[in-house]
């Protein structure tokens, strides 16, 4: 039965101070488990009935010495179940390192992130000579055996079954159980008074931080483990790893990297069954600086991290943000803060500022440069903000997060280049999982109280404006012009594409005394294939139409995407993305977009069109809708698809 032998404690000082001086064998570093606790409960009696005998880890072999053990987690401690292979039981009534014991290290970080180690020592007890005893030792403190802990064992005919129980209140820190790491050695004498042999899971040297992370099916270990299946990969190949409430659950949520994909997991998330990721391209080694940031004052987190990539141009940093709305993972915000390239080194300060007005903002100040090399030419990825240099005239930027978006607020200039440039609008971007079509905002300054339109609106001023903000050489032309009534008065707006930005101008917009830009997210200009204006939300304004063609696979094949754009008072907000047609120089299958109905009962119609060269027996693609894009349509099988504007989002069939 259990005994608490408190007088003994003091022999337990020999725990650590004599075990590097024995003798051990080593073995490769197993994988713990941490299981669900058995239902209905633990009875601490050293019988193993409740447990399964598949969810314990093996460690060692009969030969030289076994133990296998598992742990559980339940609302009040840790239940700890082993069965050791030992022929000969060597037990002392003052315990000690020269008898047999079984040793449990475990590691988990505390609010602060930093690793808390606890050692539990688990004598077995020898009937008619020596109680079993529990010891629990915190980061180097002094051994104790916890009141509300319990300690039994049980014969068996290859040596002994042990349970145990360790309150939460002995060892706060292993709370954090799914991040905790874990090793056990078994410590095995002949005699009292001879060297003894340690079979252990991991290495007698190995450090805290080093040793194996727990697996298993307890809480988010179940997801976790789905995860990494799905991936290939071990917990060993985690690289970035952070707690925090990140999507309103009842219970925090864990957010980590393997192998450049995000993903999410949590007791709670997903019923604590599933798991969400993103593939954010990065490699081990690239991602840094995780922070747990509450951007837009719901209550939840964003995740906010620092990436590295190298190319042939150099090594550019990003500052990167994700959200996390608890049923995906959508990248919210992506700025290159740092560029290093051929002896040439720009760096960014960006800072989080507290709270004002319900706000927490994020400012990025102009690079900095060191080094007089001729800096590699550079093109930021596809979703990303260009870092921010002395050409852009802007010492800095401010933005602020809310309602799915983010938004620059505030620019800070020059004193003398406020009264020489025109003040263009503030940009707007609407996340989007769509590859490549992702928004960023225009170089442009917030915009001024509204005044009167200048005598002479001098489309030109605002065109130069443009092309200096965002580094447009002036022999580069637009590619298409247009001009429709896309907000505010009824006068028209000028819409130009020029380089890879769409610009938005006129003289009834902003007062004629600002612009808007957005960077359409293609790497040649040449991808853009049409640009249109037609209104299809009833509401007497126009929406941009954008056709991108996008190599895909190998060249000469294609996808054609149509994107919708309206304009808000914070400037284009995406509405819907669709596949529109796939091929090749030969062959393509295309749909038809068209607008249909009358005043406010319009709708999009997408139709399955045409196919030239392809037939439901050679077309060799699949066809799957993803998150805010709509599938291409095929002519041998589907129908028209129709959608329509709610006030919100386009929905449809």
């Amino acid at each position: 039965m259990f005994q608490r032998p408190r007088r003994l404690l003091s022999a337990l000082f020999l725990v650590v101070s004599v075990a590097s001086s024995l003798g051990s064998v080593a073995r490769a570093d197993v994988e713990l488990p941490m299981v669900n606790a058995p239902a209905p409960r633990v009875r601490v009696d050293g019988w193993l009935r409740e447990w399964n005998a598949a969810d314990l880890a093996t460690v060692g072999v009969a030969v030289h010495g076994r133990v296998r053990i598992a742990f559980a987690p339940a609302a009040a401690g840790l239940y700890i179940a082993a069965s050791v292979d030992d022929d000969h039981v060597v037990r002392t009534p003052r315990p000690s390192m020269s008898e047999d014991a079984l040793v449990v290290t475990l590691a988990a970080p505390n609010a602060d992130g930093a690793l808390v180690t606890t050692e539990i020592t688990l004598f077995a007890g020898v009937p008619n000579l020596a109680a079993a005893v529990l010891a629990v030792v915190t980061s180097g403190g002094t051994p104790t055996s916890p009141r509300d802990a319990a300690i039994v064992e049980m014969p068996t005919a290859s040596g002994y079954d042990l349970e145990a129980f360790v309150p939460w209140a002995s060892i706060p820190s292993l709370r954090d159980y799914a991040r905790a790491r874990a090793s056990v050695r078994l410590h095995d004498v002949d005699a009292v008074g001879r060297a003894g042999t340690d079979v252990a899971s991991a290495h007698a040297s190995t450090p805290a931080e080093a040793m194996p992370r727990v697996g298993g099916t307890a809480g988010e270990l179940l997801p976790l483990g789905s995860f990494l299946r799905a991936k290939h990969a071990t917990s060993s190949e985690i690289e970035l790893d952070l707690r925090g409430n990140f999507s309103g659950d009842a219970a925090p949520e864990r957010v980590l990297v393997v192998g450049g994909t995000l993903a999410i997991v949590g007791a709670t998330y997903a019923h604590g069954r599933d798991f969400d990721y993103a593939d954010i391209g990065a490699v081990n080694g690239e991602l840094h600086d995780p922070r747990s940031v509450d951007l837009d004052g719901d209550g939840c987190s964003e995740l906010v991290l620092l990436s590295d990539h190298a190319d042939a141009s150099g090594t550019t940093r990003e500052l990167r943000i994700f959200r996390f709305p608890g049923d995906r993972i959508i990248s919210l915000f992506r700025a290159e803060i740092g560029i290093e390239s051929n002896g040439v080194t720009l760096t960014s300060t960006w800072t989080i500022d507290a709270p004002r007005n319900g706000q927490t903002t994020l400012r990025i100040a102009q690079a900095t440069q060191t080094g007089t090399g001729t800096r590699r030419s550079h093109t930021a990825a596809a979703d990303s903000i260009p870092v921010l240099t002395a050409s852009n005239g802007i010492l800095s930027r401010t933005y602020a997060f809310g309602d799915a978006r983010y938004t620059l607020v505030s620019e800070e200039r020059p004193p003398e280049a406020a009264t020489t440039t025109p003040t263009p609008t503030p940009p707007s971007s609407r996340p989007t999982s769509t590859p490549q079509q992702t928004a960023r905002p225009t170089t442009a300054p917030p915009t001024p109280p509204a005044r009167p339109t200048a005598p002479g609106f001098q489309s030109s001023a605002l065109l130069a404006a443009v092309r200096r903000d965002r580094s447009i050489p002036e022999n580069v032309q637009a590619r298409y012009s247009l001009t429709a009534d896309l907000a505010e008065d009824a006068r028209p707006e000028e819409v130009h594409t020029l380089g890879r930005s769409l610009v938005i101008f006129g003289a009834g917009y902003r007062a004629g005394n600002g612009y808007y830009a957005l960077d359409l997210g293609v790497t040649d200009p040449a991808q853009v294939t049409s640009v249109r204006a037609q209104d299809v939300t009833g509401d007497g304004k126009a929406e941009i139409w954008v056709t991108i063609r996008q190599p895909i696979g190998t060249p000469p094949t294609f996808l054609e995407l149509l994107v919708l754009y309206r304009m808000t008072n914070e400037g284009l907000s995406q509405m819907l993305t669709a596949q529109i047609a796939i091929g090749d120089a030969t062959r393509v299958v295309r749909n038809e977009a068209r607008v249909v109905g009358s005043g406010r009962s319009l709708q999009l119609a997408l139709a399955p069109g045409t196919a030239t060269g392809f037939d439901a027996r050679t077309f060799p693609f699949g066809t799957t809708a993803t998150s805010g894009m709509t599938t291409l349509l095929l002519p041998w099988r589907d129908h028209e698809a129709r959608y329509r504007w709610n006030g919100t989002a386009m929905v449809g069939p």
